[in-house]
């Protein structure tokens, strides 16, 4: 406990001296100086900012929403981006809590078909579940269609009509509001999506019952009765699209080592959409088909008139009768044949089915810029002697750009389909070379829109640092002036064995008075250089003031 007491004995050594209000100065400094300190170690700026729940976009009323949740716990810190909320990265658990807190959370469109039928009770009319169900089916398509890209806020309304009659029919009609972003129109495509998918959520609805209204300019489309009436729905355009696009993007994996290429399909299919054939071939020479053959067996038995002849015949009436031998038989037998043969004529049936729509020719336009060639012949011929960048030769430029293309027109190629016809199918590939502009450079904010933007994410360390510099160099002035009296304390309270010779009190009392001589020439402002010192050092200046009268007593 050596070390506890030297700390002690010195903190005493220091602060003894010291006037009470002095002391009490130099330990709310002193707490300063270890409060700042502490945060210094443990604080953590917010540093760069990231945007709430991953990056999701939100709807123009999901945002109102959040903005009054935030505001209603005093958090402004965030900010809005293209429909997404961006926050300080260490504040983000407080911003969700305040959404959780308000029901400002995006709403999960399961969720509100479940609060709808949980709603019910056994003894509810059918008619009044239904409509309950019918209006939460009409939120969660609204709520799921302000929040497609493009989208600021979307209502949908459709109604069920049951038709009286023998024979009863359902008509069933629908209404989408779609409010785009800013000022745009509805994209047709974008339209054509939204109907197809309130078609297919709503059981018995045709396209050509569902309205669809630009809030921006006012226009309702009706879907069309037939799959030809809208570009979108045809079939041709829509497989030349795919087909399109699907060849782009082959094409620019093939060419991802060319900077800056571009890549413009064109496909032409074949418009049959389904073709069925079917092919008989006859072989000259016929085929035994069938035979058929035919046996007929005749039998013919006469008797011949009169009795038997010899003993037996000559015997009395009562002699037993045999059977068959009343007289002699006579016995003919007629056999017939007949054989048929039937011969048809061979025959081969062949079938086939093939489904249209197919690519029936298809060429693509490639174009590189001209910066990719002399990159190339940089590579080739470097500078030598560290030389700096040196006009390429034409000649050389020249053959580096046949070469690209040729290469170009043969990589493409081989991804492009055989077409009929076509013996060398880098005819279909057209490359061209472009002249590259460099693009404007974007402009760098000014210099104190850099300074406040730091500021405005590190004023906390800043002013901290800024109050410990303070609270050092007062402790530092402080600790100088005790040290200061300390020593002319000291000084004045020297015996006068101690004092060296030639010197007695009176002769210090005379030191001291020539001191304070310039406070006894000045006149008026004796009181204005008093205040002075005061203000300066009040330790010295008592010690003086101390000196000065006892100086006079004397």
């Amino acid at each position: 406990m050596d070390w506890a007491k030297k700390l002690w004995d010195q903190l005493r050594e220091v602060f003894g001296p010291m006037p009470p209000g002095m002391r009490l100065t130099t330990a709310l400094l002193l707490a300063v100086l270890v409060v700042s300190l502490g945060m210094l170690v443990f604080y953590r700026p917010s540093g760069p900012r990231i945007y709430l729940l991953g990056g999701e976009s939100f709807s123009s009323a999901e945002l109102t929403a959040m903005e009054a949740a935030f505001a209603q716990e005093g958090l402004r810190g965030y900010e809005i981006v293209g429909g997404r909320v961006r926050v300080p990265s260490g504040r983000q658990n407080d911003y969700i809590a305040a959404l959780a807190k308000h029901n400002a959370l995006p709403a999960n469109f399961g969720e509100i078909l479940d609060r709808a039928l949980d709603k019910g009770s056994p003894y509810e009319p059918r008619d009044r579940r239904q409509e309950r169900i019918k209006n939460a089916k009409q939120v969660v398509l609204s709520q799921f269609i302000s929040s497609m890209r493009g989208i600021e806020r979307a209502m949908v309304m459709y109604d069920v009509v049951e038709r009286g009659g023998l024979n009863r029919e359902r008509l069933i009609t629908a209404a989408v509001i779609v409010k785009p972003e800013g000022t745009a129109a509805l994209d047709p495509a974008l339209a054509q999506s939204i109907r197809m998918m309130v078609v297919a959520a709503i059981a018995g609805l045709q396209p050509k019952d569902v309205a669809i209204t630009d809030v921006n300019t006012g226009q309702t489309t009706f879907g069309e009765a037939s799959p030809y009436g809208s570009p979108l729905q045809d079939p041709y355009f829509t497989r030349k699209r795919l087909y399109e696009q699907q060849l782009k993007e082959d094409i620019l994996r093939a060419l991802a080592m060319v900077p800056g290429v571009t890549v413009t399909p064109y496909v032409e299919l074949d418009p049959e959409q389904f073709r069925r054939e079917e092919q008989i071939k006859h072989d000259p020479k016929t085929v035994e088909y069938q035979t058929l053959e035919t046996t007929r067996t005749v039998t013919r038995q006469q008797d011949v008139a009169g009795g038997r002849p010899g003993y037996v015949a000559q015997q009395g009436a009562n002699v037993p009768l045999r059977l068959g031998a009343s007289g002699t038989a006579r016995q003919e037998q007629e056999e017939e044949s007949q054989r048929s043969q039937l011969n048809v004529v061979s025959s081969q049936i062949v079938r086939s089915e093939r489904v249209g729509l197919i690519p029936k020719r298809v060429s693509v336009a490639v174009t590189i810029p001209s910066s990719y060639f002399r990159k190339i012949w940089e590579e080739r011929y470097p500078p030598s002697g560290g030389a700096g960048s040196a006009q390429p030769d034409p000649a050389q430029l020249d053959a580096i750009r046949a070469e690209v293309i040729t290469n170009i027109k043969q990589l493409v190629a081989a991804v492009l389909p055989k077409p009929e016809g076509v013996t060398d199918p880098t005819q279909l590939v057209t490359v061209a070379e472009f002249q590259d502009l460099p693009p404007p450079p974007l402009p760098s904010p000014p210099w104190s829109t850099l300074v406040l933007q730091w500021l405005d994410e590190n004023w906390k360390t800043l002013g901290i640092i800024v109050l410990m510099a303070a609270t050092l160099g007062l402790l530092a002035r402080g600790l100088k002036g005790i040290s200061i009296a300390a020593e002319k304390t000291a000084s004045a309270g020297e015996s006068p064995a101690t004092q060296p010779a030639g010197t007695s009190p009176t002769a210090e009392a005379t030191s001291t008075t020539s001191r304070l001589g310039r406070f006894q020439t000045k006149g008026a402002s004796l009181r204005q250089e008093l205040a002075q010192v005061v203000a300066e050092d009040p330790t010295t200046a008592v010690e003086i003031l101390r000196a000065w009268i006892s100086g006079g007593k004397r």
